[in-house]
């Protein structure tokens, strides 16, 4: 919601309306399959939660298997994007086309760290979990605020900064969710 907001203020309603298209078209599959995944990696990680290792290897084979799934369709939006909505929605949208290019490298990240977000919360790691939104928050008004109103950088700039900014936040989050696993033993390897 915020960088629609952002971008009607500084640029206009046009502008936060090819973005919102493009992030519903491109997020929408990644938040119903991941919110499905979502709810089984959380019993399978309560069911094994207190076997450090199978904690671990489910873990590990979530973020491959996301990965995996992720990596083609955003691989093929990261190199057709405009082409794509062009095509699909018309002439017009190519440019939602080109942001949907833009937001799939940090989609991508987003798509394989939100599904097992919740493991921080299978382990009572409630402050984790409100630094890491703190963080989430505190970078989008980051690069609104210093990209858009300081910077006045041109929106498909300030895009690669949010773009950017998405990849570190859910990169954050990963390490935070294997920081939280390793702390509760699922880091010992036994072998």
């Amino acid at each position: 919601l915020m960088p629609v907001a952002m971008l009607t203020v500084l640029f206009s309603p046009a502008v936060a309306g090819l973005y919102a298209i493009a992030d519903k078209v491109v997020r929408m599959p990644a938040v119903l399959f991941g919110s499905s995944l979502q709810q089984v990696f959380y019993q399978r990680l309560a069911e094994t939660r207190s076997d450090p290792r199978a904690c671990k290897q489910l873990v590990v084979r979530t973020w491959r298997y996301l990965l995996a799934i992720g990596i083609v369709p955003m691989a093929l939006v990261f190199l057709f994007g405009p082409h794509l909505f062009g095509f699909v929605f018309g002439h017009q949208w190519v440019e939602s086309g080109a942001f949907a290019r833009i937001l799939s490298v940090g989609l991508l990240v987003h798509f394989v760290a939100y599904p097992t977000t919740n493991g921080i919360v299978a382990f009572e790691r409630l402050g984790v979990m409100l630094a890491w939104q703190v963080l989430y928050v505190l970078s989008l008004a980051a690069v609104f605020g210093i990209g858009g109103f300081e910077l006045h950088l041109p929106v498909r700039s300030l895009l690669w900064w949010f773009a950017a900014s998405q990849v570190l936040v859910h990169l954050v989050n990963l390490a935070a969710q294997w920081k939280v696993l390793v702390d509760n033993g699922g880091g010992i390897d036994e072998s």
